[in-house]
């Protein structure tokens, strides 16, 4: 009879808690696409984690940059995540990760999350679980964002903060020019030059 009670309290005690064994992320991630990828993220980067700065919910990460793909930030990068929940991003020292950080409002940091695309690189004859939501493997996600992003350098450090800050802008060098061409720069030069011709015309009528 003891065993039996025993049997049913373990039973209450394990439908009443909340299971700790996953964190639901309401299914897969969408299609990776470059538009949305920029969008989602104000930085995007590869590199090695080298110390975990612990705080009671969240932590920070600090990185030595590899590559820069969008964004701007120092090859020393901090990034703040969750350590204490179901969804704590498992950064660990020495690993490799592709991160994919939004800028958090509330409090001010670049943020990386464990249901966004942030993923760890596989060690030798580890299993890629990161597959299953973003249905690309490390290399694909990697192939596509050397093909379609152009790598950037990091900034020093000072200029990184100046940005963040608001104090300088960044300029995307992906950006075209749209230089006028051709015919186009002909029908300026002569708009220009009609332009000059009537305000001399308007001058001279005002000043004589």
């Amino acid at each position: 009879m003891k065993l039996f009670l025993a049997f049913i309290l373990v039973l209450l005690g394990w439908f009443s808690t909340p299971k700790l064994h996953a964190c639901d992320c309401a299914g897969v991630l969408p299609d990776w696409s470059l538009q949305e990828v920029l969008k989602s993220n104000d930085l995007i980067f590869v590199g090695r984690v080298d110390s975990i700065q612990t705080g009671k919910t969240h932590c920070m990460a600090w990185f030595s940059g590899g590559r820069l793909y969008h964004g701007v930030a120092s090859s020393t990068l901090a990034i703040r995540h969750d350590c204490s929940s179901l969804c704590r991003v498992p950064f660990i020292p020495g690993e490799t990760w592709l991160v994919y950080a939004q800028n958090d409002s509330l409090s001010g940091k670049l943020t990386a999350h464990y249901c966004g695309r942030t993923r760890r690189r596989p060690g030798m004859g580890q299993s890629d679980e990161y597959v299953i939501a973003s249905r690309l493997s490390w290399e694909e996600e990697i192939a596509k964002l050397d093909q379609q992003i152009p790598r950037k350098d990091f900034a020093d450090e000072a200029t990184a903060q100046a940005i963040a800050k608001g104090e300088l802008r960044e300029l995307d060098p992906r950006r075209p020019l749209n230089y006028p061409e051709g015919m186009e720069k002909v029908w300026l030069l002569l708009a220009s030059a009609v332009g000059m011709l009537l305000i001399w015309l308007l001058l001279r009528k005002f000043l004589n």
